[in-house]
């Protein structure tokens, strides 16, 4: 190459043009923006597809692919929707109800999603599942879209506040539940047995007549005051742990430790959390006529449930130990039928 040449190449390197510089920039901020769009409009349509084939897996319940399990993530081929994993049938409620009625219109409209996903149980007299209804301000989650023992328990509105009471006389037991009088007893031929929590959930959906926070409890019997005394327990939307001076803790919505410190099989209406710490339940502020999920799993072996009891209540009269907590729990322990 000629030395002329090998000069001017050297200044051209070395002494770039800086007009040519801010081009080059621009170009490489526009290149860079693209690709971030494109990169972004992957993994929305990535997410989209997901939920997609989720919505798809469940309303075809136990006949889903696995080539539709697969693109889902999280769901199971050839599974019923109750054992399904949670994940999978959040995501398809949330296909639902965010649009998916109008993009698969027949998927949403199946029985398994109106079902699972919005508490709807009619059909018409040829069979055919019901029109769903809108999806507007539904607001779905994996705890709310489970199937109910109890969609519409008894509510009672007396003078010391409103309450819900969720009776387990005629509730169908899920073993190794087994009935005992107007209760549910777990394990009853099993002298020392513990279970880890889920087993043998059972959940009731209820509506709080009013907003605000209720106190919750239960009515149980227990072989002995501290041995074979506890069940696990959760709902849909959390539970506050409080204790001494109505100081509160976040329990969360998962499964927390009930037990109760009565014994002797007597039936009691009291049930506390932390032990040797007594924490009482405190439900969020809930709002009127919202559908909520309350589960039971066994733990301790011969512990029995007769009831669930929701007190509606405000600041100091939400302790257990109040007049107001205390006049609402009186009848409690008594047989209910609903």
């Amino acid at each position: 190459m000629p030395a002329a040449a090998c000069t001017l190449r050297h200044q051209r390197t070395t002494h770039p043009r800086p007009h040519l510089d801010t081009h080059h920039a621009m170009v490489r901020g526009i290149l860079i923006s693209l690709f971030c769009v494109s990169w972004l409009s992957v993994c929305a349509q990535a997410n989209s597809d997901k939920y997609r084939a989720a919505a798809r897996c469940i309303a075809l319940n136990a006949k889903c692919t696995k080539f539709l399990a697969d693109r889902s993530m999280y769901c199971e081929p050839k599974t019923y929707v109750k054992k399904q994993n949670e994940t999978c049938l959040k995501n398809a409620c949330s296909f639902c109800a965010s649009g998916g009625l109008t993009k698969l219109r027949s998927v949403c409209n199946s029985w398994a999603i109106r079902h699972w996903c919005f508490g709807d149980k009619k059909k018409d007299t040829k069979g055919r599942p019901s029109p769903m209804p809108s999806s507007a301000g539904n607001t779905v989650s994996p705890a709310s879209a489970q199937k109910p023992s109890s969609l519409e328990p008894k509510m009672q509105s007396t003078g010391t506040g409103s309450k819900v009471i969720i009776c387990l006389a005629n509730k169908k037991p899920k073993s190794p539940w087994v009935r005992k009088g107007s209760g549910l007893i777990w394990r009853p031929t099993e002298a020392n047995k513990r279970d880890p929590e889920g087993s043998g959930e059972m959940c009731f959906n209820f509506k709080p007549p009013k907003t605000g926070n209720y106190y919750l409890s239960a009515v149980t019997s227990a072989p002995h005051r501290v041995d074979n005394n506890d069940m696990w327990i959760k709902l849909s939307s959390g539970l506050w742990l409080v204790g001494k001076n109505m100081q509160k803790k976040d329990g969360g919505s998962g499964y927390l430790k009930a037990y109760q410190n009565v014994g002797s099989n007597a039936k009691a209406y009291i049930i506390s959390n932390v032990d040797h710490d007594p924490h009482q339940f405190l439900t969020n502020s809930l709002q009127a006529g919202s559908v909520q999920t309350l589960c039971m799993s066994g733990r301790s072996s011969r512990f029995t449930v007769y009831k669930f009891i929701l007190v509606h209540c405000a600041g100091a009269k939400c302790d257990r130990k109040s007049d107001f907590i205390k006049d609402a729990m009186k009848g409690m322990t008594s047989t209910c039928s609903n």
